[in-house]
């Protein structure tokens, strides 16, 4: 009968096998370790670092070139919180008058470097006046803006209403400017063709006139109102028609309007010692306004 064969010892002079086993253990241990801990990992909701935001001053309104800031309301936003938020303009911190150097859309901040302190370095309007012309502001209404579709860029007849120094006339309109470019409406160069439907009407525009037409409506704004007729798109003719009355638009009806006034064949000192003045109809009256007066109820 045959002996079990006995298990045989590492003998600790065969370094290969012991090498071999405990790379084995630390590999295992390693692989173990590694799944623990993705396991563990994969079981706890991840966190995404959010961005903080600070609140920034934006215009309310879209910013043309050389507009100064001041003339414009602002609102605030949330913003990202950048390194260079200390760039953007600061309507509680700037203090001073600025005018912008490019054009802005609304709601969107605006980085100081792209404002000036002189108009005259970011002045629109100044850049469209060629020589030998002149920039002049009138108020305007909804009426004489034409609802607000008389623009920046577009053109009109300047249009005088006031009382006829003729009474026979009446009130009279007459054209004293054709062909007048308006370079801003409301402090803004900005066309409105990106929204055509934005027709608010300005309370000023600014109009670009030769010295002579700037003479005219500034003379015609002390003594009637002023109006415009908006022209279309590459319309250049002159105006056929420059001036209409009450007289030329109702006829030549009579009416006690039509009366001459102010006329008598002389005067003399009554019984109660009061001036009476002798009227075209050789009646003595106290003064030419009764004569007028008289004279009307005998036209009735």
């Amino acid at each position: 009968m045959k002996k079990p064969k006995k298990i045989s010892k590492i003998s600790n002079t065969d370094p290969i096998k012991l090498y071999v086993v405990g790379g084995i253990l630390i590999l295992g241990t390693f692989l173990l370790g590694y799944s623990f801990s993705k396991t563990n990992t994969n079981s706890q909701p991840q966190v995404i670092a959010r961005p903080v935001s600070v609140q920034v001053d934006v215009p309310t309104r879209p910013l043309a070139k050389g507009q100064k800031i001041s003339s414009v309301p602002f609102t605030k936003i949330e913003w990202p919180s950048t390194s260079d938020i200390s760039q953007y303009y600061n309507v509680a911190n700037d203090k001073g008058d600025f005018f912008t150097s490019q054009t802005f859309s609304a709601f969107s901040p605006i980085p100081k470097g792209a404002l000036t302190k002189s108009s005259s370095d970011a002045n629109a309007v100044v850049e469209g006046i060629p020589p030998g012309y002149r920039a002049i502001t009138v108020r305007v209404d909804v009426e004489s803006i034409v609802e607000g579709w008389a623009q920046a860029g577009n053109f009109v007849d300047v249009i005088v209403l006031r009382q006829s120094v003729d009474a026979d006339l009446g009130i009279e309109a007459k054209v004293i400017a054709e062909n007048v470019k308006i370079l801003s409406a409301g402090a803004s160069v900005e066309t409105q063709s990106g929204n055509p439907n934005n027709t608010e009407a300005p309370p000023t525009v600014t109009l670009l006139v030769t010295q002579e037409d700037a003479l005219k409506i500034r003379t015609a704004v002390t003594i009637g109102k002023l109006t415009f007729a908006l022209r279309g798109v590459g319309d250049e003719s002159p105006t056929l028609s420059v001036s209409m009355n009450q007289k030329s638009l109702l006829g030549d009806a009579k009416s006690p309007s039509k009366i001459k006034r102010d006329s008598f064949k002389g005067m003399a000192r009554g019984p109660d010692g009061k001036m009476y003045v002798l009227d075209s109809d050789s009646q003595w009256v106290k003064d030419i306004k009764e004569s007028n007066s008289q004279a009307a109820n005998n036209a009735k």
